[in-house]
């Protein structure tokens, strides 16, 4: 793909949630609310459907989000990312900006729905290299507590493959503000990679004024190793902290 100019990562990731911030100003009604909020984070690994995509070293990641009260909302997203080891060829990729608009509802007192596409770049690739692509994404809720999510795209990692994902997960609520969240996903990259891979998550969270610590496990299934570097789907703790603004 060719690019103009490649922008430095820590630009990239930490310049888009901004500029999504500057988009909302220009929304803003004559009683100067906005439905805007944030967040910064930083994580001892950054695991994206159980591999992980700095290859177990820190994250920092941040945030802006516009959610409106007839249930669309809008954000941006971005991370730090490292996908291939010091003695593979190196890709360019330092950073991941996630761009996403979607709509959240109600079903009745106790289900509710929420559908999204998110688009994920790659700005500091190759010239020669193109990741980016998006992916549709739908979840079922029930009483707040168990889901059920199925992901879409037709063009996974910019392979021009189609992908599917499917998760599901339940929420534990626990004294003093934690929470105990499990999940099992299934993600099919068999046109894109000759195979696909399950994975588990379990979390632990507990819940601040405006901050959040969360100590997370992971683990794959199948065919992890066989599309991905070891140090990339091995299992793994993850510890991270989340500030709201």
């Amino acid at each position: 793909m060719n690019r103009a100019a490649v922008i430095p990562s820590y630009v990239a990731w930490a310049v888009t949630p901004f500029l999504l911030a500057d988009v909302a100003s220009a929304m803003e009604g004559d009683d100067g609310e906005l439905p805007l909020s944030g967040s910064v984070a930083i994580a001892s690994d950054y695991v994206f459907r159980g591999i992980s995509q700095t290859l177990g070293s820190p994250a920092l990641q941040a945030s802006v989000d516009l959610q409106f009260d007839n249930g669309f909302y809008a954000y941006a997203w971005g991370s730090n990312v490292d996908f291939y080891p010091a003695a593979e060829p190196d890709d360019g990729a330092r950073s991941e900006i996630n761009i996403a608009a979607g709509y959240a509802a109600q079903l009745g007192d106790r289900w509710s729905v929420d559908v999204s596409l998110v688009h994920y770049l790659f700005p500091s690739t190759h010239e020669d290299i193109d990741y980016d692509y998006n992916e549709l994404i739908s979840t079922l809720c029930f009483d707040d507590r168990l889901s059920a999510s199925l992901g879409y795209s037709n063009s996974v990692d910019g392979t021009d493959s189609e992908s599917w994902f499917s998760e599901l997960g339940y929420v534990f609520s626990l004294p003093r503000d934690v929470a105990f969240e499990v999940a099992y996903g299934y993600y099919d990259l068999s046109n894109a990679y000759g195979s696909g891979y399950g994975y588990a998550r379990a979390d632990v969270t507990r819940d601040f004024a405006a901050a959040q610590v969360t100590l997370s496990y992971y683990e794959t299934f199948g065919g992890a190793d066989n599309i991905f570097f070891e140090q990339a789907s091995d299992s793994r703790f993850v510890v991270s902290i989340l500030l709201n603004f």
